[in-house]
């Protein structure tokens, strides 16, 4: 098992910051809490230095905003804010169509996770259409991930491009192992979209954390660093700009996140407390809250790297639900 409490960081926003990472904006929640602990596992990773080349000493001081915190979940859950969240969903779902991606990929190598099926699977099938060189199905289960595979190449006519290699992001170890890989038998990695992700309906531990925790945001994130030296590397070696992106979801909005009156530096321990006041935690909103926390993390992350510190675009997308 790997240490959550590791890197302890707090996380203040005003209303609008303009984080900037890459050549993205990455606009701010005015619901987002001001201050977030948010812990990750760094130790572990300066552990592996073949993979990760991320250290303490190399991160700038990140300064804070002193902002009030809202004493309840309803400052930051009022019913108008509620009910703009969602017209803005239901208009984006409804009359809003996304272009037709159309770039050319050729000499390209892109990684999706959790790709054997869903989003992830069609955003494989359009990065195989874009000619990609290769295209990485990382997936869980080897045997879904050919039918995947097979699915792909009969319908984009390209074969030898989609290969499978194998992620179980419930497993630390699993992640670390695919990401060492990755960077041993790719000549290059231009693209890498962190898809895989669960909802829960059961309480499950994975690793030491409540499973949607674990899977969403320790395990995407660990492979986020575990893959970003292949990433700066591929910048160099081949004067590019590599894309690593985060799927999240529009619903983090709708978090209603009562684990952040934790006391600071205790947010996983809160997160992984199947009874708290003597009631069950429900899951219904833990899914929502996963999302809430990778985008506070990707703006902190942006924060302290902005484009002119890494040559690498970070970015998040939310893809709303999708018929695939």
């Amino acid at each position: 098992m790997l240490p959550r409490k590791v890197w302890n960081s707090v996380i203040s926003y005003p209303k609008n910051i303009p984080s900037r990472c890459g050549t993205e904006r990455l606009k701010a929640n005015p619901r987002v809490p001001s201050r977030c602990a948010l812990a990750l596992v760094k130790r572990d990773l300066q552990a592996h230095r073949d993979i990760s080349t991320l250290k303490a000493q190399e991160r700038p001081q990140h300064q804070k905003t002193s902002l009030p915190i809202p004493t309840n979940t309803s400052q930051a859950r009022s019913p108008t804010t509620i009910m703009a969240s969602i017209r803005r969903f239901f208009y984006s779902q409804l009359f809003v169509t996304p272009p037709k991606p159309t770039g050319d990929l050729t000499g390209k190598t892109v990684i999706v996770t959790g790709s054997n099926v869903g989003l992830g699977k069609e955003a494989a099938r359009h990065f195989t259409q874009l000619n990609a060189s290769t295209v990485i199905l990382a997936v869980r289960s080897i045997e879904k991930g050919e039918a995947a595979r097979k699915d792909i190449e009969s319908t984009t006519g390209r074969s030898n491009v989609v290969k499978v290699m194998q992620l179980d992001m419930s497993s630390y170890k699993s992640v670390l192992d695919f990401a060492q890989k990755a960077s041993k038998e790719l000549e290059r990695v231009d693209i890498a979209v962190l898809n895989a992700g669960v909802t829960r309906a059961a309480w499950e531990v994975f690793e030491q954390d409540e499973s949607t925790i674990t899977v969403n945001v320790v395990s995407t994130f660990l492979l986020a660093f575990a893959l970003l030296p292949k990433l700066k590397d591929t910048a160099s070696k081949f004067n590019t700009r590599p894309t690593l992106t985060i799927v999240s979801s529009e619903v983090h909005e709708w978090a209603t996140f009562d684990e952040r009156n934790a006391p600071e530096g205790k947010l996983f321990e809160r997160l992984n407390e199947k009874v708290v006041n003597g009631k069950e935690v429900s899951l219904n909103n833990r899914y929502q809250v996963s999302k809430l926390l990778e985008v506070l993390f990707v703006r902190a992350f942006c924060e302290r790297y902005p484009e002119s510190d890494i040559p690498v675009t970070v970015n998040l997308v939310n893809p709303g639900f999708c018929h695939s």
